[in-house]
């Protein structure tokens, strides 16, 4: 299951409010699925520097790993990324 909806603060790795329903959406699936692990990959736009962009895109991904943390999903069923 792909989920793109989760979205940023402008320039920032703060979730959006709109991004907690779908990242709660995705920890009851995880929670009802227990042997389903999860992916995340942060990504960002093509505004700045390539080094800026992968600092950031590598804290929008960790800032979805903690959540779904916060949910109850054991870390050892996350992995995060960032590219940039």
């Amino acid at each position: 299951m792909a989920i793109q909806n989760v979205q940023f603060e402008t320039n920032s790795a703060t979730l959006t409010k709109d991004s907690y329903g779908v990242l709660d959406q995705l920890a009851e699936v995880l929670v009802k699925n227990p042997a389903y692990s999860c992916d995340i990959a942060g990504h960002t736009d093509a505004t700045g520097s390539p080094t800026l962009n992968q600092s950031l895109s590598e804290r929008r991904a960790q800032a979805c790993y903690d959540y779904l943390k916060t949910k109850g999903i054991d870390a050892k069923r996350l992995s995060h990324i960032g590219y940039g």
